[in-house]
């Protein structure tokens, strides 16, 4: 197996004290054997309680480290939200280099002077600048309901194969997933998905863009049809054992990362599970599969990220260039770079074949939460718990916009099938579409 140091991976953001494995996964060091419970992670029962957890709870940080922990407003007492277009462009911009949010020098994290299409959040003042500029109805409140009841902490945006159609689905604590139609610029509501018991940690489309899946707290996988909004499947994944999700390039096959370090497969028709990717490591946090259906990688609470060969089931590159959780994993559309998100507050790029360390990025002022390819393979985004959403040049790898539009954690970013939208959640139960390219 190959391994990768990085001299700044010994580096956390912001002085940040390293998260312990049990903090997350209720394990120490020298007994493997307790099992993360739902409730141990969320604070909240099966009956739908709503006790706020402790930041040190989930993150093993006190306030006082110089830390960004996950406070208890971040799961918990959010206000309603309602949709609305706003236009940006006549705000003025966030001074570089003010506020937790802002890049290095040089890294073109400045705000944004484009279009925000459409968002579900919370009302709050427009930028007089802004209203002066805008045209008669440009502004208007497209809902009267809320995006969700609490924090999304997941989001994926699919195509219909066979008509077209796209659609973005987003998983929320509040235990459920919402189906929005992209129609003429908009987002409608389309279904709301009952059935999981607790909060919906992960998301995402078959490629055929027909089906759906969602894995939560309650330790289920449930399997949508999203022309129909009905159920199709619903796995038991057991405790804690299906954190990430993502469905094989074929739509065949849906990978989970367990909280023992594995990666369970199943088949999307019968639902059962076909076999297991073992990493002999810690709990996995994150999971992509490579467009050309050729590799998976996992990412670990450790750090760690491991690359497997799908054809022959064997770990091929065992990655341990970041200090700190992976929280997100994303191939390029030639499948040759892997970019992977972590709590250490750096971007990293790798060359998958070679198993080299391409590029070490910095930017955000916190734990990078989420990555994302363009389709086209130019560009980037991330999101981060420092509120922002950025995005970077794929071939400069440098930092080209920065959105501050979030009230709280950025948890999940995703571009549109054709890379002219970035849809992005978070904490603050918003769902912000971004025009794109920049």
């Amino acid at each position: 197996r190959s391994k990768l140091w990085d001299a700044s991976a010994g580096r956390g953001a912001g002085g940040s004290v390293p998260q312990s494995p049990r903090a997350l996964t209720g394990r120490t060091q020298s007994r493997g054997s307790v099992p993360l419970t739902p409730r141990a992670l969320t604070g909240r029962t099966q009956s739908r309680g709503s006790v706020p957890l402790s930041p040190r709870a989930l993150t093993g940080r006190t306030q006082s480290r110089g830390s960004v922990p996950l406070t208890p407003r971040a799961l918990t007492g959010r206000t309603r939200g309602r949709f609305h277009r706003r236009d940006v462009s006549g705000c003025p911009s966030r001074p570089q280099g003010g506020g937790r949010g802002a890049g290095p020098e040089g890294a073109g994290s400045g705000a944004l002077g484009g279009t925000e299409v459409i968002t579900a959040r919370r009302r709050r003042e427009l930028c007089p600048a802004a209203v002066g500029a805008l045209p008669s109805g440009l502004f208007s409140e497209r809902h009267d309901h809320t995006a969700h009841d609490d924090a999304i902490w997941s989001v994926a945006w699919g195509k219909n194969k066979n008509d077209g159609s796209e659609t973005v689905i987003s998983g929320s604590l509040d235990d459920l997933v919402k189906v929005w139609k992209w129609n003429d610029e908009k987002l409608d509501l389309q279904w709301t998905l009952e059935g999981h018991q607790l909060g919906v940690v992960s998301v995402d489309i078959s490629h055929t863009g027909a089906i759906a899946a969602s894995s939560s707290l309650d330790a289920h996988i449930r399997l949508w049809d999203l022309e129909t909004g009905k159920q199709i499947k619903s796995i038991d994944a057991g405790p804690v054992d299906a954190w990430s999700l993502a469905f094989s390039p074929d739509s065949q096959y849906l990978a989970t990362g367990s909280h023992v370090g594995k990666v369970n497969i199943f088949g999307v028709e019968t639902g059962k599970k076909e076999y297991s990717l073992d990493t002999r490591g810690k709990f996995i946090l994150s999971i992509a599969y490579s467009p050309d259906g050729k590799y998976l990688a996992s990412g670990a609470i450790d750090g760690i990220i491991n690359i497997f060969d799908i054809a022959t089931g064997k770990l091929l590159h065992t990655l341990e260039g970041h200090a700190m959780p992976i929280r997100s994993l994303t191939f390029s559309p030639d499948s040759q770079l892997l970019v992977t998100a972590s709590d250490d507050g750096y971007i990293k790029i790798y060359d998958v074949q070679h198993a080299n360390l391409a590029g070490t990025l910095s930017g955000h002022g916190s734990w990078v939460l989420n990555v994302a390819f363009c389709p086209d393979d130019t560009h980037f985004v991330s999101s981060s718990s420092d509120k922002s959403v950025k995005v970077w040049d794929a071939g400069t790898r440098t930092c080209v916009h920065t959105f501050f539009d979030h009230q709280d954690q950025v948890w999940g970013v995703k571009y549109n099938g054709s890379g002219s939208k970035i849809v992005s959640v978070g904490d603050d139960q918003e769902i912000h579409i971004y025009d794109c390219p920049v």
